[in-house]
């Protein structure tokens, strides 16, 4: 009986090794391909956010905090211009020629007295201005009334009033009782500016005081209470609503 021919089953055998290689051969090139793209170039995983939405992962950009405004706007840069203390009329004597003004001597910081001439005459007793703590404006421009210097302002508020003396109510305002001479005046909720002007121009000046109002027995600044830089409230008696105080 003859022997089969082997020559079939070898070539089947190297057809199937070459499919194997070739097999091979695509599976090397392939991972060889996927391992040359850039990493930027690969897209990030999606991972799923608190909203159900997909964002991307990798760390997120912090956010700017919010821009805090440099000042608080034209009206209290115009405030904080102002030098206002709580200060001591330490002397009052009529004015030699004028019936309406006083002149007085007043402590407006420790050791530091100045003449100021005051339109009080008609509306404060002499005695009650005596030893008073009062507002004073301490960096206007000095100047002199019926022929007397004066080197500050001693603030009041007032209303008209056809049946008062002068024909309106004028009335001092008042620091806390237990405020130091010297404190600055400023607004509730705000620090004392740490660099009033100088001299305080009399533009500002004016800006300044149509804003400054009564408002609930309390002295106030485009709505916004005084106080002192210890924190006490400015006051003003006897005075409606509304009134002015310059």
């Amino acid at each position: 009986m003859a022997a089969a021919d082997p020559a079939p089953a070898l070539v089947a055998l190297d057809n199937a090794i070459a499919q194997i290689d070739l097999l091979i051969s695509r599976l090397t090139a392939s991972s060889t391909s996927s391992a040359d793209v850039p990493v930027a170039a690969q897209p990030k995983a999606a991972v799923a956010g608190s909203n159900g939405e997909k964002k991307t992962s990798g760390k997120a950009k912090p956010a700017k905090p919010a821009a805090v405004p440099a000042s608080g706007g034209e009206n209290v840069d115009n405030f904080d211009k102002c030098d206002i203390r709580v200060a001591r009329v330490q002397a009052v004597e009529v004015h030699p020629v004028a019936e309406k003004l006083y002149v007085c001597k007043v402590e407006v910081a420790p050791g530091e007295v100045r003449q100021v001439v005051a339109g009080l005459r008609k509306f404060v007793p002499q005695a009650e201005l005596q030893g008073r703590l009062v507002c004073a404006v301490c960096n206007l421009k000095p100047a002199k009334l019926a022929g007397q210097p004066s080197e500050a302002m001693m603030l009041a508020g007032s209303h008209p009033a056809a049946e008062a003396e002068g024909g309106e109510i004028v009335k001092l305002i008042d620091p806390p009782q237990d405020a130091a001479v010297g404190d600055r005046v400023c607004i509730q909720g705000r620090p004392a500016s740490a660099a009033p002007v100088k001299q305080l121009s009399s533009k500002v000046w004016e800006k300044v005081a149509g804003l400054l109002r009564v408002q609930g027995g309390a002295a106030t600044f485009d709505g916004q209470a005084l106080v002192t830089g210890a924190g006490g409230g400015i006051t003003v008696q006897g005075l409606v609503d509304g009134s002015e105080i310059h």
